[in-house]
């Protein structure tokens, strides 16, 4: 959807909280830094920055296999 509407920040807001319900981090990263490509004077703007630095941490720690079950979708049976 967001790749129809690409000029809709709350799109990309509503789009980076599914991904982030999902545990989808990359998506809600892509999303974030969409919305704020559109609204970068934005009043949460600051907040949102902060979010993407926390969610990269995050698939940092995934990647170099700091979270157990973040390689294998999650299940925790490592």
């Amino acid at each position: 959807l967001v790749e129809l509407v690409d000029d809709n920040p709350l799109l990309f807001l509503q789009w980076a909280n599914a991904a982030e319900t999902a545990q989808d981090y990359e998506s809600a990263i892509t999303a974030y830094e969409g919305f704020l490509a559109l609204q970068p004077n934005a009043a949460n703007a600051a907040q949102i920055q902060e979010r993407i630095d926390s969610l990269k941490a995050i698939t940092g720690a995934a990647d170099a296999g700091g979270l157990p079950g973040a390689s294998d979708g999650g299940s925790g049976d490592d």
